[in-house]
């Protein structure tokens, strides 16, 4: 893992869109942490790795095996 690792530092702005992320979704249960790892994988460009449905649901795109 350490060698293939590369660090990503979570910006205001990821944090700010995250926030607007949750805010419209009222009906879901998004976590804040989900919304977060949302903006960042949009702003790398690169799918979430996950089976958790939210992320559908937040238009994120996601990368299953």
């Amino acid at each position: 893992m350490t060698q293939g690792t590369v660090l990503v530092t979570l910006t205001e702005g990821d944090y700010e869109r995250a926030v607007q992320r949750v805010l419209r979704y009222p009906d879901q249960d998004i976590s804040l942490v989900d919304a977060v790892n949302a903006e960042i994988a949009d702003r790398l460009g690169l799918p979430v790795w996950t089976y958790d449905y939210h992320f559908d649901g937040m238009g994120s795109r996601v990368w299953r095996a």
